[in-house]
């Protein structure tokens, strides 16, 4: 009788054990970084099994420091050593570097680990912090034919591709001309994308809709390719089928480390 109690115990306690530990293969799995596909800048995680993690960015400002972490449940606690941290002296002094860096990276934090985020239409596993900030895992790429809510707008995922526009295209900030065109600064202010300029393909509305002359398509979730450095402006939007020349599509694949 104890036997069997002490096997079903031990049976109870494994299975309570399992989901921590498939979130710390999770963490270890891969580097931490933004939800872009084709280009990798700014800030990454690192994760090791011994309960280190590593903050590395190599962009702009070339600095890396480590730090310990917990991981309890979906609650990772993150404590950073930055009083070691390693930079690039002939780029910026410690503490100019140390306002580069957001203040959850740089302080004791507890973040949320997700598997597989609502809104995660490229990448499904991220950790947050108490202020918002994500960095998603770059190898828990979303399969197609997945639904995910971006800006509350249901987005059906897609195999991911690079197609350019046609013409002057408008990136809007949802899937119908209701909404808003977003502003891109390309060496001068402009509501619309140049022809020939390149997006990926993320996910596409479920329902077609309308452009004037009766141009029937689905709307599509893109993310813009900005030249760093040289433009700015909203990293995703909304285009319109029809301004897509899917004919020169090129498949993509993530970007990690």
């Amino acid at each position: 009788m104890k036997k069997h109690l002490l096997l079903l115990i031990l049976l109870i306690t494994a299975a309570a054990l399992l989901p921590a530990q498939d979130l710390k293969e999770l963490l270890v799995e891969g580097s931490w970084g933004d939800k872009m596909i084709t280009h990798r800048w700014g800030e990454w995680i690192s994760f090791r099994e011994d309960g280190v993690f590593e903050v590395h960015d190599s962009t702009v400002f070339d600095y890396t420091f480590t730090g310990q972490y917990e991981l309890s449940g979906e609650r990772l606690y993150m404590r950073p050593d930055i009083k070691n941290m390693s930079y690039d002296e002939g780029i910026m002094d410690y503490r100019g570097t140390l306002e580069y860096i957001h203040d959850d990276l740089r302080s004791n934090s507890i973040w949320t680990v997700t598997a597989d985020a609502e809104d995660g239409a490229i990448y499904g596993a991220c950790i947050e912090s108490p202020n918002g900030l994500k960095f998603w895992n770059r190898k828990s790429f979303t399969p197609d034919d997945q639904f995910k809510t971006i800006d509350g707008i249901s987005v059906r995922t897609s195999e991911k591709v690079i197609v350019p526009v046609y013409a002057e295209t408008p990136v809007l900030t949802g899937p119908g001309e209701g909404y808003s065109t977003n502003t891109f600064n390309m060496g001068y202010d402009r509501d619309s994308l140049p022809e020939g300029r390149q997006v990926v393909i993320i996910g596409r509305a479920e329902e077609e809709g309308e452009l004037p002359h009766n141009q029937e398509d689905y709307w599509y979730y893109v993310q813009v390719q900005i030249y760093f450095m040289e433009e700015s402006g909203p990293d995703f939007g909304w285009i319109h089928g029809s301004c897509l020349d899917f004919d020169s599509m090129v498949k993509v694949e993530p970007l990690y480390w």
